[in-house]
């Protein structure tokens, strides 16, 4: 395009010769000189010529740029629908009132945004203290920047439901707290599949395993903070009679029977779990060895009283062990083991007090069906 530029000025130069009659001495001397005169009108288009290339560059790169900006918003608004459209998201205000929740998040919980607007999310909380225990939440997510806990949640049916839960507190440009960032994660499955792990299918009680887990943690709470914690283990006499007799269906409701006799005459802190066959133990924390004896003997009691059909009368023998510092679980277990063992040796249907004792790895066995 330059070159074709500089012959049309040639052109018009040559054309417009005759018209220089009267030119001033200046044009006269650059007519004198065409050499000057050309080279100066080369300059000039080269110039232009270079200008117009520059703004061809710029133009261009400003239209690959636009194009790219185009293609990063569609990523960006595809990538904010996946969230909308899967991620249980919500963003509060400072006082924890809703400003903006996924479409996810409204399809799980069963309210409308504009629903979830009007108010906070402590209508999900199942508890009478929600509003405080979320206003603690967001207190606790201020101060340590991100807190995750697991929770049971209630939709707008009243369903409940668990979640895992991260709260993310949001700050302007000056460090002055905006919001928070709620993201959940659903995982009532894997707390069903926990459940069927730590839970006896008959009772509905915690089986062996999870009371072993249980056990060694209140154990380990006892050592640290120095507090009292006991044990008691539960066998119901001539169980092995009802079964022979009865059947093993009738065996299994009298199971049941005495799985919920016993809860209902526990406190809510209280551990209670099936150790094995006719074998129930109960965990007691901040509970010491007279409170244990009191709480033993009510319980020996009500299973003694209760009306069992088709079985005439359940009775049961427990033993006691309460926590020593620096006792190790497996001698806290056999103490209460002992007792148990004596409480059948001396009759059945009482209860006897754990001894401090040295563990056997020789001693066999006792069976205590009978």
């Amino acid at each position: 395009m330059g070159f074709s530029y500089l012959v049309s000025c040639l052109s018009l130069l040559l054309i417009s010769q005759p018209l220089w009659a009267n030119e001033s001495s200046l044009m006269a001397e650059i007519r004198l000189h065409p050499v000057i005169f050309l080279v100066s009108v080369t300059l000039i288009i080269i110039v232009l010529a270079t200008m117009t290339r520059t703004l061809q560059l710029f133009r261009s790169r400003g239209h690959k740029q636009f194009r790219q900006l185009k293609r990063k918003r569609h990523k960006t608004q595809r990538h904010l629908a996946i969230i909308d459209k899967h991620i249980l998201m919500v963003n509060t205000a400072p006082n924890g009132k809703v400003t903006k929740a996924s479409s996810a998040f409204c399809d799980h919980t069963g309210y409308t945004k504009e629903q979830l607007k009007s108010g906070t999310l402590a209508r999900l909380i199942p508890d009478e203290n929600s509003a405080r225990l979320l206003q603690q939440r967001y207190q606790e997510a201020s101060q340590k920047g991100v807190v995750s806990v697991e929770t049971q949640e209630k939709n707008a049916y009243g369903g409940l439901y668990w979640v895992k839960l991260q709260i993310e507190p949001q700050y302007d440009r000056n460090a002055n707290l905006i919001g928070f960032t709620e993201i959940r994660e659903d995982i009532s499955t894997q707390k069903k599949l926990e459940e069927l792990w730590m839970t006896d299918q008959l009772t509905g009680l915690y089986n062996r395993s999870r009371l072993d887990e249980l056990f060694e943690a209140e154990l380990r709470r006892a050592n640290r903070y120095g507090t009292q914690f006991s044990l008691l283990l539960l066998d119901i006499d001539h169980f092995k009679q009802i079964n022979d007799t009865h059947g093993h269906l009738v065996g299994d409701d009298v199971l049941y029977a005495v799985a919920n006799l016993l809860q209902n005459n526990i406190r809510d802190v209280d551990i209670l779990g099936r150790w094995g066959g006719e074998e129930f133990m109960i965990i007691l924390p901040n509970t010491n060895q007279s409170e244990a004896l009191i709480l033993a003997e009510k319980l020996r009691n009500t299973l003694r009283d209760h009306p069992f059909t088709p079985v005439s009368k359940v009775t049961a023998s427990i033993g006691i062990s309460s926590f020593i510092a620096g006792v190790e679980a497996d001698e806290l277990f056999k103490r209460a083991d002992d007792a148990l063992y004596r409480a059948k040796a001396k009759g059945r249907d009482r209860v006897e007090l754990g001894m401090v004792s040295i563990p056997n790895p020789n001693e066999q066995s006792r069976d205590r069906s009978a």
